[in-house]
């Protein structure tokens, strides 16, 4: 038994397949677009993965890194790939330095002064022998530690050989 063929029914076909080839070229380039999206965000991730092993570095370093960067990453794939809270983030901004670290950056910046001072030759107890001359009170570890710390060493003086 054979269907009349009615007249038309062919465009009709021919017109509903097309529908059917734009539908998937719509949901291809749909695809394609979420694809893009999705690798522009995981290059920012990896990009901010190989900034200096802040990864391994201890919260206020991660902090301090996203301070740094706000103006190349934005703030929240920053936290979610340093693995920290925004909210912890944007609550370390708002807290003002402790007193004792603004006597630490003083003291290191005291430091700096009397190592320029001396042409780069003292080392932590010469420092700390000037600074207590000075008035100033701390140890000669906790200026040794300091100077580790900004990445400060003396360098040897030697004497013309006789």
């Amino acid at each position: 038994m054979t269907l009349p063929c009615i007249p038309g029914s062919r465009s009709q076909a021919k017109s509903i397949g097309e529908v059917k080839q734009v539908q998937s070229l719509e949901a291809a380039n749909a695809e394609i677009k979420r694809l893009k999206a999705e690798n522009r965000t995981l290059q920012g991730e990896r990009d901010i993965l190989k900034s200096r092993g802040v990864l391994c570095k201890g919260v206020p370093v991660k902090y301090a890194f996203i301070k740094e960067h706000t103006g190349i990453f934005r703030v929240r794939p920053m936290c979610r790939v340093l693995h920290v809270h925004s909210s912890g983030y944007y609550k370390w901004l708002a807290t003002p330095e402790s007193p004792r670290t603004r006597e630490n950056k003083a003291l290191t910046a005291l430091i700096i002064e009397y190592l320029e001072g001396s042409d780069k030759t003292y080392g932590s107890p010469r420092i700390h022998r000037d600074l207590k001359e000075s008035g100033e009170h701390c140890g000669e570890n906790r200026i040794a530690r300091f100077m580790r710390m900004a990445s400060i060493k003396a360098v040897r003086a030697y004497r013309e050989p006789r």
